[in-house]
């Protein structure tokens, strides 16, 4: 599979990419984009390091939560946490799917955003159903976080073109977008 990085050259993106999620959901609280990051990671990374890369920031994320934020620690809300990654590694493994065939062009990745956000939704629904959690998917609810990841997908998408175009030495020779 081809992505959207140079191997080799680009050092510097994932911790940079896992920098940016972490410490911009800082100010969102609880709207982590774990979509926006599987789907931009699957994207951008090869399929080792962008697994890491989303599972590191799937732990920084439950490390602010628990010993930041103070969120209580018992069974649901650490099953929440495992939840959210599994459906995470879920969207990745989709998106990873869906870029088998040909480079990410800018459709491509903004379908595999859609779709991976249905997944990702429906996984946690399931899983939701085993603690009783499912009051979290009112109409609202999914639109808010569905906003949040649109909005995040569109940053790093735009944070990764910028740096590839300005630091290619650091994050890789930049690649245009096609549409299709």
């Amino acid at each position: 599979m081809d992505t959207l990085a140079t191997h080799g050259r680009d050092w510097a993106w994932p911790p940079t990419f896992a920098a940016i999620a972490v410490l911009g959901s800082l100010a969102a609280a609880c709207l982590m984009p774990f979509v926006a990051v599987a789907v931009i990671a699957a994207g951008t990374l090869d399929g080792r390091r962008g697994l890491i890369t989303v599972v590191a920031v799937w732990m920084a994320n439950q490390i602010v939560g628990f010993g930041l934020l103070g969120y209580p620690v018992n069974a649901p809300t650490i099953g929440s946490g495992f939840a959210l990654c599994a459906s995470t590694l879920i969207a990745f493994a989709l998106a990873r799917w869906l870029f088998a065939a040909a480079a990410p062009a800018l459709g491509r990745m903004l379908f595999a955003g859609l779709l991976c956000f249905a997944a990702y939704e429906v996984a946690l629904y399931a899983m939701a159903h085993l603690y009783g959690g499912t009051d979290m998917f009112t109409a609202e609810i999914v639109i808010l976080i569905g906003s949040n990841e649109a909005l995040w997908f569109a940053g790093l998408l735009l944070a990764h073109q910028l740096l590839t175009r300005t630091l290619p030495g650091q994050f890789g020779a930049p690649t245009p977008l096609r549409i299709a």
